[in-house]
């Protein structure tokens, strides 16, 4: 039988936003004394692939503070407590891309990180259309790209996309599209 680890004590560190830092002390079957681990606790993430009736993937180009540039990604958010993965994916392509669908797909699930709560939700929104201008909130820096599904793949498999979820996204979008 395996031994089973112990976690004594999670104290929040850190409080910002939409998401916290706790220390959680941890004490392994085999180890002398516990150990400490930054974990970082938030909602969960959805992350769409937009597709639209002419075959043109709806993408973003984001500031990402973390890498201090603009990289391109796709349209992603934090879960609310009030809603579904899927809503949730819903308005955040509205807002973050200016796009509607009415056909989607639930691609499944991932967790975050070994040192994160939560999961990551994937979605694939087909025949996605323009209906209006973004609606982007105060904090964030976000351009909506169009580009043809061959010219995406080739811009993917260049390592255009790459922030783990993202570019998981695509791949999980185009193995359901046959696309790859």
């Amino acid at each position: 039988m395996r031994k089973q680890l112990k976690i004594i004590e999670k104290k929040r560190v850190l409080n910002f936003h939409y998401r916290s830092i706790e220390n959680w002390r941890v004490q392994f079957p085999q180890a002398d004394r516990p150990g400490d681990f930054c974990i970082e606790v938030a909602p969960d993430i959805v992350m769409v692939f937009a597709l639209t009736k002419k075959k043109q993937v709806v993408f973003i180009n984001e500031y990402y503070l973390g890498e201090e540039k603009a990289v391109d990604s796709l349209v992603a958010g934090f879960v609310d407590p009030d809603k579904t993965p899927l809503a949730t994916a819903k308005n955040e392509l509205r807002e973050e891309a200016g796009h509607e669908s009415k056909k989607w797909v639930n691609l499944g699930k991932v967790m975050k990180s070994k040192y994160a709560t939560g999961y990551c939700h994937f979605f694939l929104a087909l025949d996605a259309v323009r209906i209006g201008e973004q609606q982007l909130e105060e904090m964030e820096l976000i351009k909506v790209r169009e580009m043809g599904l061959s010219d995406f793949i080739r811009h993917l498999r260049q390592g255009r996309i790459n922030s783990l979820h993202g570019s998981l996204a695509c791949y999980l979008a185009l193995d359901y599209l046959k696309k790859l």
